[in-house]
């Protein structure tokens, strides 16, 4: 059995006794000091209970209601809420061109919102045929040729117009992107240049149109989608397509394109790359 030694149980009842002996001696000085504390504590979460009532009522209240009734007020605003809602593609009447022993269709549209975007479907339809669908896409405040070329006589349709469907609009933030305008131009910056179109023999039944583009861009891309459009003044007489497939920044690339009709004679010639610069799918990856 262990010794406990008296001495040290003599001086934890000593300890004990004298702080016995400090407590009531001080019992209202402690009691005081609780008590104040408790009133401190209660003045301060009265306090703050009481400024909230007051900041609802007459300071942050007042200013989040009328901002509430500013905004319900907008919603139920029908030419508010026209503001806030892209305004629809100006869409012109489509044109017919042969080419060769079959045609081409090609309409023009137009994206008058400069912080709107749009994706689709769009197929041309007429009153006899409609044509296969196709995917779509127009930049904002963008114009460009929705092209079906190369149609059968057989598939032809009579009186055609151009329908969208599956129609995804997206407003660009601009908090993310707050210039868009050099944004783009800069994932846009495709050079044209070396533009030549003329027959290709004594009988000018075949036309050659030759031109040269480079990619200017910091960005390689998977596919542009390029437009050729020939026109006499401000007529369109014909229109191509060609798809520059992996085309590297920094580029340089010699395209020819042949056209069977005598009768084309423009008198400008617009090359219109086009790729839809929001959609990460369309960069190839850096090395």
């Amino acid at each position: 059995m262990p010794f406990i030694s008296s001495q040290n149980n003599e001086d934890a009842e000593e300890r004990e006794i004298a702080f016995r002996l400090w407590v009531i001696n001080h019992y209202r000085q402690i009691k005081f000091a609780v008590i104040a504390a408790m009133i401190v504590i209660s003045a301060i979460s009265w306090g703050y209970t009481i400024y909230g009532f007051l900041d609802y009522y007459f300071i942050t209240g007042p200013k989040e209601r009328l901002a509430f009734n500013e905004l319900a007020v907008e919603l139920l605003n029908p030419e508010m809420l026209a503001a806030r809602r892209p305004r629809e593609l100006a869409v012109e009447d489509v044109k017919i061109f042969s080419s060769g022993d079959k045609y081409d269709l090609v309409v023009r549209v137009a994206n008058p919102n400069p912080n709107w975007y749009v994706v689709f479907s769009y197929k041309f339809v007429g009153s006899d045929k409609e044509l296969p669908g196709r995917a779509g896409f127009i930049l904002p405040g963008e114009e460009k040729f929705l092209m079906n070329l190369g149609v059968a006589p057989a598939d032809k349709p009579a009186s055609p117009a151009v329908v969208f469907y599956d129609t995804k609009w997206q407003r660009i933030d601009a908090h993310q992107l707050p210039d868009y305008k050099e944004w783009g131009g800069d994932h846009l910056n495709f050079e044209i240049s070396n533009k030549k179109f003329g027959a290709i023999d004594a009988t000018g039944n075949f036309n050659q149109l030759d031109f040269k583009i480079k990619n200017a861009t910091a960005y390689s891309y998977w596919n542009v989608d390029t437009a050729i459009l020939l026109l006499r003044g401000s007529t369109l007489q014909g229109v191509n397509f060609i798809n520059l497939n992996k085309f590297l920044s920094g580029e340089e690339r010699d395209i020819s394109l042949v056209w069977k009709d005598s009768d084309l004679a423009p008198t400008e010639i617009e090359i219109a790359p086009s790729v839809n610069i929001f959609d990460p799918s369309v960069y190839m990856p850096v090395k």
